[in-house]
C-alpha cells in the first residue's frame, strides 16, 4: 500500500497572494518567485557525498582487492576494518607438508589450503608464479577502480539536481546551482528524470504540482538516525522545512516593511517584475 504525506501550504499559498497584492505583479509571476526560493531551499538541504568519502567508499569495495585463479586467490587488505592498508596474502589449494595437527590446519586453512602473506621468499616456485599472475591481475584492476569512483562522484548530485528539474519542468529556473548539480548523472551513465511538475488551472484557481521521484529521497522519509533524528535524505522533511522557512522569512519581511521597499523588493525577489 502506497504512503501519502500531505505537505502544507496554507501559508506559502498566503505568501504568495500577498505578495502578488503588494508587488503588484500577477499572481502567477508571485507563485513562480517563491516557489523558485522554496526549490532553491530544497536543492541546498539535500546532503550531497563528500567527494573523498565517496571515493573512500568505492576504494573499499572488495571486488578491487581480490582476484583467483585455478584454485588459488590473491587478497589485499584495503584498511577500512583495520589492519595494514596494502598488505596481501595468497591462497594456496594446496596444503604444505609442513603443516602437522589440528591448530597447523586451523592457521593454514585445514586440509583444503594454506595462506600466506606476501612478500614471502619461501614461496614454492609453483607458488611464485601463480602469485605474480595474479598480482598483474589485480594492478589491472586499477584504471576500472578509477572509472568507478569518477562515475559515483558524477552521480553525487542526483538528488540536488531532482529539485532542479521539479523546477525546470514548470519554467523555473533556479540560481546559483553548482556544477556537480547540473552535470549530475546516474553511476551507470544514464540519465534520470527524477524532478517531473505541471501548471494546473482549476477554474479561477492556479497551482504549480511538482513531483520528486529520487529514490533515496522517497526512502528515507518518516526514518530517524541512531540519535532519534530525522534522516538528512528526508524529502518530506526537506521539503516541508524549505516551505516553512520561506514562509517564515516572508512574514519577517512583512512585519519589518522590507517588502513595501521597492528597491529592497528587487533585491529579494529577482524574478519578479517590479512595477
Amino acid at each position: 500500500m502506497a504512503v501519502t504525506w500531505t505537505v502544507d501550504t496554507t501559508g506559502f499559498r498566503k505568501a504568495v497572494a500577498d505578495l502578488a497584492r503588494i508587488s503588484g505583479v500577477t499572481y502567477e509571476e508571485a507563485l513562480k518567485e517563491q516557489t523558485r526560493l522554496v526549490m532553491q531551499a530544497a536543492m541546498r538541504g539535500t546532503p550531497a557525498a563528500k567527494v573523498a568519502a565517496i571515493r573512500r567508499s568505492v576504494a573499499a569495495q572488495g571486488k578491487w582487492h581480490t582476484v583467483d585463479e585455478n584454485g588459488a586467490v590473491l587478497s589485499e587488505n584495503t584498511g577500512s576494518r583495520g589492519g595494514e592498508a596494502g598488505q596481501q596474502w595468497l591462497f594456496w589449494p594446496e596444503r604444505s607438508a609442513r603443516a602437522k595437527g589440528p591448530s597447523k590446519q586451523r592457521r593454514t586453512g585445514g586440509d583444503g589450503g594454506m595462506f600466506v602473506y606476501l612478500p614471502n621468499s619461501r614461496l614454492s616456485p609453483a607458488m611464485k608464479g601463480a602469485a605474480a599472475a595474479l598480482q598483474a591481475k589485480l594492478a589491472a584492476l586499477a584504471p576500472k577502480q578509477r572509472e568507478a569512483m569518477a562515475r559515483a562522484v558524477k552521480a553525487r548530485g542526483l538528488a540536488k539536481q531532482s529539485w532542479l528539474q521539479s523546477a525546470r519542468a514548470v519554467g523555473i529556473e533556479l540560481r546559483d546551482v553548482p556544477g556537480y548539480v547540473v552535470g549530475a548523472l546516474a553511476s551507470s551513465g544514464t540519465a534520470y528524470q527524477n524532478g517531473t511538475g505541471r501548471r494546473v488551472t482549476q477554474g479561477d484557481a492556479l497551482f504549480y504540482e511538482l513531483e520528486n521521484k529520487y529514490p533515496a529521497l522517497l526512502g528515507a522519509i518518516g526514518r530517524k538516525t541512531r540519535r532519534g533524528r530525522p534522516a538528512g535524505m528526508d524529502g518530506f522533511r526537506i521539503l516541508q522545512s524549505a516551505i516553512a522557512s520561506r514562509v517564515s522569512a516572508f512574514n519577517r519581511e512583512m512585519k519589518l516593511g522590507v517588502i513595501a521597499d521597492m528597491r529592497t523588493r528587487a533585491a529579494r525577489y529577482s524574478g519578479l517584475r517590479i512595477v
